[in-house]
């Protein structure tokens, strides 16, 4: 498979990560992606790293706030 991601199974604990990561897309008006480099953390198309502990907080002022100042790969 080309692009982000790959296929994954899972049973409940992968159904909250797919809620959570279309909440967390939703709120920064970014698509992103699970895994992100076979970690548990999101990646939006900007580059910016999301923790899972972080979007699991759903404290989402917090999450929008690393959004637009959170590390971008371009800028490096």
């Amino acid at each position: 498979m080309t692009g982000w991601g790959f296929f994954q199974q899972g049973g409940e604990q992968m159904q909250e990560v797919t809620g959570l990561g279309a909440q967390l897309s939703a709120r920064i008006h970014c698509p992103v992606h699970y895994p992100a480099f076979n970690k548990r953390a999101f990646e939006c198309r900007c580059g910016v790293i999301f923790p899972l502990y972080m979007v699991q907080t759903r404290n989402w002022s917090n999450v929008r706030e690393h959004h637009e100042k959170g590390h971008r790969p371009e800028e490096a």
